[in-house]
């Protein structure tokens, strides 16, 4: 029986962002959020997008495939030498969102899953697009496939 995991599989990702190390460098891990998150986070933030879930079905094996997008905010900000620009810490950001869960197996039931699964998530692409509104603001969209086993 094929199984929807996205739950899960959020929760084990959104803790694995909290507690690295080149994430929280950048954002603190109390603004790496899910996808509900405040509706005016303070930036630079992080959040976990909607996934979009699939069936997989395989001989011996039951789970899924999910598709999301992690996405990453950031804006200018500092004074003088100390300024860094809002696409470069963006960057920043989706590099080390990247780096920490690309390649990544992450274990499921350690995240409140009630049956065995895993979880192995895979980095597809990466955009960073400026603001409409403000034109120091940027948005990193990391998109990763997701492949549950059970």
């Amino acid at each position: 029986m094929a199984r929807n995991s996205s739950l899960y599989v959020r929760k084990a990702a959104v803790a694995r962002l909290k507690l690295d190390a080149g994430v929280i460098a950048l954002v603190t891990a109390a603004r790496v959020y899910p996808p509900q998150r405040p509706s005016t986070p303070v930036w630079p933030f992080v959040a976990f997008g909607v996934p979009i879930t699939d069936p997989f079905r395989a001989s011996g094996m039951d789970g899924s495939e999910t598709d999301v997008a992690i996405h990453g905010y950031a804006a200018t900000g500092g004074a003088g030498a100390q300024t860094v620009g809002g696409e470069e810490l963006c960057s920043q950001i989706m590099a080390a969102v990247e780096t920490a869960l690309d390649g990544v197996t992450l274990d499921l039931t350690a995240n409140d899953c009630p049956y065995p699964a895993t979880a192995f998530l895979t980095w597809q692409n990466t955009a960073i697009v400026q603001d409409d509104e403000d034109g120091h603001a940027f948005h990193g969209i990391a998109n990763f496939r997701i492949t549950v086993a059970s």
